[in-house]
């Protein structure tokens, strides 16, 4: 397949309206970019719909067409093996919590029954967490999210989309755990948000800004020729302030919200229905601290195709490290699987540094290096990764 290279290991950094942060996006590293021919096999094109978790500390991928999930190096973006789930059916959304619990559904078209299954590690065995009949006449299991703990206290937000021919859709379902015990399923409509699409046209994504209801929701979706993104507020669920990041011909279902210290923050991916017309994807971050969009930059990916004929679906993901957040997404329209690591500079919490791990290093395409010198290499051990000089 031909690849349309943009940008390769330096990122092409926007700063526009830069702000303070404890996001420096100055500091930007692309991890890896790669056609999803090169991570994935037998893809059906046609219902391919990717997500995204972390899974302990791997990065996993659910092609959403039925096929079992593939788990990745984080750093490289090398496909190290698949998730072996028995008779599960694997045609939804995955996600994970803020300690790399994975959630994996199935695709719930009304009426019928939508899982949500757990899965605490690779090659664990995934048990089911949630089994919520859904009359709702809307279909779920095109994305959920996770914001909290679920082994403590979390909220889980599943996207309800819309019907062909039939409906749009503003509404989610969710789920609050305390204390590692899920309460009862709460539908909730969005006021002053037109209504997204189906799986495959203009579908919406809703992700929760922390734990607790009342911190809100950010929500996007194709409208019209417009890509919004608004913020909910989650006392009384209505649209507050939003922002458009592209128009006609690209598509905003892929976000995803994470807190740093005191302030939250969004990475959300601007991607093309025809990439072979220019339309490359585009990775937005801004601080949406106070229920207000702060861009903070944009870093422009590659395009791995050389025809319009994927859906324009995706996911975002970011994860929370040591010094550095990561940003990873995926995109049918234009094929490719990427990680970016930003660098933080305060108010990364809770995170442990394995001092006794191995010592990893990979050159700047991924590839694992025994003995490293003279160049700029990635080194990884446990969960922390920095870019280094060895002479």
């Amino acid at each position: 397949m031909k690849k349309h290279l943009l940008c390769a290991a330096a990122a092409l950094l926007s700063l526009g309206a830069y702000a303070q942060s404890a996001l420096d996006l100055t500091s930007t590293t692309v991890l890896f970019d790669k056609a999803l021919d090169e991570c994935l096999e037998d893809l059906n094109i046609k219902t391919f719909h990717p997500t995204l978790a972390m899974c302990g500390e791997y990065l996993v991928v659910n092609p959403g067409d039925g096929s079992a999930p593939a788990y990745f190096n984080p750093t490289t973006g090398e496909k190290l093996g698949t998730l072996s789930l028995g008779d599960i059916v694997v045609d939804g959304a995955i996600t994970n919590d803020n300690k790399g619990n994975m959630l994996i559904t199935n695709t719930s078209y009304s009426p019928s029954n939508f899982y949500i299954y757990k899965l605490s590690s690779v090659d664990g065995t995934p048990e089911l967490f949630i089994s919520y009949e859904n009359a709702s006449n809307l279909t779920a299991g095109s994305h959920i999210h996770v914001q909290g703990d679920l082994n403590k206290d979390a909220q889980i937000v599943a996207t309800f989309d819309g019907v062909a021919g039939v409906t749009s859709s503003n509404y989610i379902i969710r789920w609050f755990v305390k204390d590692g015990v899920v309460g009862d399923s709460e539908v909730i409509q969005f006021e002053g948000v037109d209504g997204w699409g189906t799986r495959f046209n203009g579908n919406g994504k809703v992700v929760a800004l922390s734990e607790n209801a009342a911190d809100g929701y950010m929500v996007g979706h194709y409208d019209g020729g417009d890509v919004p993104y608004y913020y909910i507020d989650g006392t009384t669920n209505t649209a507050g302030s939003s922002i458009t990041i592209g128009d006609w011909g690209s598509s905003a279902e892929a976000s995803d919200t994470r807190k740093i210290g005191d302030a939250n923050y969004m990475a959300a991916i601007q991607s093309g229905f025809w990439p072979t017309w220019g339309f490359y994807p585009t990775v937005h971050l801004y601080d949406v601290t106070s229920g207000t969009f702060t861009e903070l930059g944009s870093v422009g990916m590659s395009n791995h195709v050389d025809a319009n004929d994927y859906e324009n679906t995706g996911d975002c993901l970011m994860y929370v490290g040591e010094n550095a957040v990561y940003v990873y997404g995926v995109c049918a329209s234009h094929f490719g699987l990427f990680g970016l690591s930003v660098s933080a500079s305060t108010g990364v919490a809770d995170i442990t540094v394995d001092n006794d791990a191995e010592v990893e290093y990979y050159n700047l395409q991924g590839i694992r290096v025994a003995n490293p010198e003279n160049g700029i290499f990635i080194r990884r051990q446990g969960n922390k990764v920095q870019k280094v000089a060895i002479r």
